[in-house]
């Protein structure tokens, strides 16, 4: 994790000369940020390793084990639902709802119109839903 940190500060350093103001500079240095970890995923076992680090954010400590076990249990069913979706959903997501970008700096960093996003998103979302629907029918069984 250290090394892509290092390997954004340089990318940014070699490269700040050829941002041209034509968006945020928040969006540019997401689009360069995105690009190296996507870079340094590719590297390791993707999947496998960004699921370990997104469970570990979705833990949280419960005084009721039951309670911890079920939310546990939640929270790995939702991240197969997510991981289960195409790369470019997925990114969708987690940009609108973990990191709170608004569509419009998600158009401008992914380069594609703001309707795009949308759309993506809105369908996105229903795919999930759909897939822990199906997963909670298979509990009940």
């Amino acid at each position: 994790m250290e090394d892509v940190k290092q390997d954004i500060l340089i990318e940014l350093y070699l490269k700040l000369k050829h941002f041209r103001f034509e968006s945020s500079f928040k969006t540019y240095l997401y689009r360069l940020a995105r690009n190296k970890a996507i870079d340094a995923l590719r590297k390791f076992s993707r999947e496998r390793k960004h699921l370990l680090v997104l469970k570990e954010m979705l833990h949280e400590n419960s005084s009721d084990p039951e309670e911890e076990f079920l939310k546990k249990e939640e929270g790995q069913r939702v991240l197969g639902a997510v991981f289960s979706l195409k790369e470019r959903d997925r990114v969708l997501l987690f940009l609108k709802d973990v990191e709170g970008f608004s569509v419009m700096e998600i158009a401008q960093s992914m380069g594609i119109p703001e309707g795009t996003v949308k759309s993506r998103l809105h369908r996105a979302r229903e795919q999930v839903a759909d897939i822990l629907k199906g997963s909670r029918r298979k509990y009940e069984k």
